[in-house]
């Protein structure tokens, strides 16, 4: 009889760091207001928090597997996604990753707003996967439009008043030289 023994202990506290790790992450995702999204090398959504719901209208079973691409992002964007996804699905390159941009999305209803997305690639089991963080700026467009309408008001007005100060300073030399004239033609009258 041969007995085998071996010390788990190294292995349990590893599973354990897994799993807490996993509960953490778990933890920030449900409870982040922005969107967290995940894509594998395909562009199928492998991960969809509840932000992800309440931002595109799908629940997590309507997202997942689904790609994420051709489910929010305006028919204009389609070609250039799947020419991205298939260089990305190979080097984990691309040109959105390690950025973050602006792009225009889709909600289930058809509504389109406008959000900034901060993308990340990360290597799982030898296949690239990509990581989105997803913020709605609908009111960070909104501020800045009227930021702009403000500012085109206050220079007209600014304009405005230079031309009205100008005119001022013109009328001001005209009156003085008219009372110079004025004063001179009543000393060669005297």
């Amino acid at each position: 009889m041969i007995e085998v023994m071996r010390d788990v202990t190294k292995i349990k506290r590893e599973m354990d760091e897994l799993m807490g790790a996993q509960e953490m992450f778990r933890t920030i995702a449900k409870t982040a207001a922005d969107a967290i999204v995940v894509i594998d090398d395909r562009g199928m959504i492998t991960f969809w928090n509840p932000s992800a719901e309440r931002m595109f209208g799908y629940s997590e079973d309507e997202a997942l597997g689904k790609e994420l691409h051709i489910i929010f992002a305006p028919e204009k964007y389609h070609k250039a996604y799947r020419d991205g996804i298939r260089i990305f699905g190979e080097t984990g390159k691309g040109n959105v990753i390690g950025k973050t941009l602006e792009f225009t999305a889709v909600r289930k209803d058809g509504t389109e707003f406008p959000i900034e997305v901060s993308t990340s690639a990360i290597r799982v089991k030898g296949r690239w996967h990509a990581v989105g963080i997803i913020r709605d700026i609908t009111e960070k467009v909104r501020l800045n439009e009227d930021l702009r309408k403000r500012i085109r008001e206050l220079e007209e007005f600014y304009d405005i008043a230079v031309t009205r100060e100008l005119r001022m300073i013109e009328l001001k030399e005209e009156i003085d030289r008219l009372k110079e004239e004025v004063e001179r033609l009543r000393r060669v009258g005297s």
